[in-house]
């Protein structure tokens, strides 16, 4: 039909949950999970997208989904409301600065996590028309707060914390923005849920409707997307009534894999921040009038990432996803590839033969490529393990993490739970060479969008937020030239405040080689061993809970010391890292192990 020819400007609504669980909605209906009758309606009328792929934790997704670059070509780092720059350099041309060359009227709802220390990377300077939402990473559901402060953000201007949970006030946001549209114009809606991503608190209503086999923090994640899902619903209603809906591209999908203690990653190995399949490959599906009829109920097994997005929607638009101002600033090209023709049965091979996942030396501690195939996991991968069909209400402690150096390769075709390590086998001896080398070329092109991260720009930040916005966060406008002098190494491993509260330097990945990963190891290692005669409760206050959580603990425990040899004799400390780390006894330019 002509909905597959190029510039036939349909409007697209993007539905991205946070931290949702491959199998923890009714779009895999053979597992128990919650109830999520509009997004099952969805599927039914339109297509699953069982192979498609995003980042291991939120931000980078989202910056790969709105710059058009895969991760490592735009930023693999975590940022909290307080830390400088990030997410999307301002000299990218974003989804939505793009949408609008066809006349796109594009608005922000929810998550934003793409920098908030400038003005000029707000959602409502970065083209969205409107936006409405929080700033960082993560907020509480009914007191808006990150820490101390009220993270809520309209347009411009910091708003009041209303009396109504955020899944309402951001529902409700988006069905106005449908509502109020001129459909003169396509609509773009990014609607980034909130829902199922910490700290859970969902209305009491939807935790009696789950069901009596699950409890905890699993029967709250689920009672999260039951609430998710009535939004949903709604919005596809309002598109009905509107006479909207035959134009309209849905597009749903998680932005990384669930969460080990509260979400079902069935059938895959791992969970979020793990390069294994459970924690990158995430449920998604297209549906909606515009997409073509024949496609109803279809399934679509071919490799993509939510990169790919950009460059589908600008076909759709029929405007160039080139990016020609980022290239003006000696920026990375933009990365996606348009699916278009694939996706709707038009060629039968995905265009995108190649995958860089994520790299080493990012704010997490592996990486993974994938090559037809074959995929390449390397460094430190928490959640080692498999959540059954049946998913319990606890995770069982016993789930380890793994160490793969310099690489644990799978053949994801025929053994998508991971479970056969090739590495060494002979016969897959130059299929491991020419993924390493895959790796090796990624890390040496990696790019990061510019920011600094230190107690100077903390509390910089602090003062100027409380003189400024009272109780909420928002930009304090630090520029480059006024950088205080610091290091621009991050804490790493952890989410927003949860990585500030490991000791600095802990686990920290400058460079991608294998010498600069066992210092990090080695420094672990020696505060692991400093606290070793505490008590586990002490240690874990001392640490924070995530560094347990995550099984950080339990891997240096049981890394063999051949492991920690390597490390002594081949790393070196430069003069900044031995003043990082808060070791004693180590000479910058020496071994680790010195």
């Amino acid at each position: 039909t002509s909905n597959n020819e190029r510039g036939t400007r349909p409007h697209i609504v993007y539905f991205l949950l946070d931290d949702l669980g491959f199998a923890d909605t009714q779009l895999t209906p053979d597992i128990p999970g919650p109830k999520t009758p509009n997004l099952k309606k969805l599927r039914e009328e339109g297509l699953l997208l069982t192979n498609m792929y995003a980042y291991k934790v939120c931000a980078p997704a989202r910056a790969s989904f709105l710059s058009g670059r895969l991760p490592h070509h735009v930023s693999e780092e975590l940022r909290a409301v307080d830390r400088e720059g990030g997410g999307l350099n301002i000299h990218m041309r974003t989804l939505p600065q793009m949408l609008s060359e066809a006349n796109y009227s594009s608005h922000h709802v929810g998550k934003w996590h793409l920098g908030s220390s400038a003005t000029k990377l707000l959602p409502i300077n970065r083209g969205f028309r409107s936006s409405l939402g929080y700033l960082g990473g993560a907020i509480s559901y009914s007191s808006y707060k990150k820490e101390r402060n009220v993270d809520l953000w309209e347009n411009h201007v910091p708003k009041k914390k209303p009396n109504q949970m955020s899944t309402d006030l951001f529902g409700e946001y988006a069905k106005s923005i449908v509502t109020e549209h001129n459909t003169t114009n396509p609509l773009f809606l990014y609607y980034a849920f909130q829902s199922v991503h910490s700290p859970l608190d969902p209305l009491p209503q939807y935790i009696n409707a789950i069901g009596s086999d699950f409890s905890g923090g699993r029967r709250k994640a689920h009672a999260q997307m039951m609430h998710a899902d009535k939004y949903i619903g709604e919005i596809v209603d309002l598109l009905r009534k509107r006479n909207m809906w035959e134009n309209t591209l849905i597009v749903f999908s998680s932005d990384n894999g669930g969460y080990v203690k509260t979400q079902n990653n069935y059938p895959y190995r791992g969970a979020k921040h793990s390069d294994f399949e459970g924690g990158v490959r995430v449920v998604a599906c297209m549906s909606g009038g515009f997409l073509p009829s024949r496609l109803k109920g279809a399934a679509n097994n071919g490799l993509l990432h939510i990169v790919d997005m950009f460059a589908t929607f600008a076909h759709l638009a029929g405007v160039d996803a080139k990016d020609t101002r980022a290239e003006k600033h000696n920026l990375p090209p933009v990365d996606s590839l348009n699916m278009w023709p694939m996706l709707t049965g038009r060629t039968t091979e995905s265009p995108r033969h190649e995958l860089v996942l994520s790299t080493m030396g990012s704010d997490q501690m592996g990486s993974a490529v994938i090559k037809g195939k074959y995929k390449l996991v390397r460094g430190f991968q928490p959640f080692d393990g498999i959540t059954p069909k049946v998913f319990p209400t606890t995770v069982s402690k016993t789930w380890k993490s793994r160490f793969c150096m310099p690489g644990c390769l799978y053949d994801i075709e025929h053994d998508v739970r991971e479970t056969s390590d090739l590495a060494s086998s002979p016969t897959h001896a130059g299929k491991m060479k020419e993924l390493m080398a895959i790796a090796a070329d990624a890390e040496a092109d990696k790019y990061t969008t510019f920011g600094e991260y230190c107690s100077s720009l903390q509390k910089s930040a602090s003062i100027t937020i409380n003189k400024r916005y009272g109780s909420h966060w928002g930009p304090w406008e630090i520029t480059p030239s006024s950088f205080p002098t610091c290091s621009s190494q991050a804490p790493a491993f952890g989410e927003d405040d949860e990585s500030r509260r490991l000791k600095g330097g802990l686990f920290f990945i400058k460079h991608s080689s294998n010498p600069h990963l066992c210092v990090s190891l080695y420094r672990g290692e020696k505060l692991r061993t400093k606290f070793w005669k505490q008590s586990r409760a002490k240690a874990e206050k001392q640490f924070s809970s995530y560094f347990f959580r995550t099984g950080v603990y339990d891997k240096l425990n049981e890394m063999p010391h051949a492991i920690l040899g390597a490390c002594n004799k081949d790393a070196v400390w430069t003069t900044k890292e031995v003043a990082l780390s808060g070791l004693s006894g180590l000479d910058a330019g020496a071994g680790a192990g010195a």
